[in-house]
């Protein structure tokens, strides 16, 4: 086996690893303000940033149950009305494609 190397190349391979992307059109979880609060009938929901996917806001109790729902589609801003709900702390749940962010709301009615 004597002189078997010698005529050997070696080979060097590259390797480019590219980074990942998030989807395009998605970007990141939108930050947004929720006013008034506390609220009395109405709540208003402003996303800092245009979302083009599919929404859902809900209002929680205090035991995580959904007690208000609301669907959309790249909406921006949001009127949610309270009509029915007595007064107290709940959670508004904000969800699309990315993920979920969460608030503490008052209701003062």
């Amino acid at each position: 086996m004597q002189g078997s190397f010698q005529n050997f190349s070696p080979v060097v391979a590259f390797v480019i690893a590219a980074p990942v992307q998030k989807k395009p059109f998605l970007g990141d979880m939108p930050e947004y303000i929720v006013f008034p609060n506390p609220a009395l009938h109405t709540l208003n929901v402003k996303l800092q940033t245009n979302v083009f996917a599919r929404q859902q806001i809900d209002m929680l109790d205090g035991l995580g149950r959904v007690v208000l729902n609301w669907e959309g589609f790249n909406k921006s801003e949001w009127t949610l009305s309270l009509p029915t709900l007595p007064k107290g702390l709940y959670t508004l749940r904000y969800k699309d494609e990315i993920g979920v962010k969460t608030s503490k709301i008052i209701l003062a009615q």
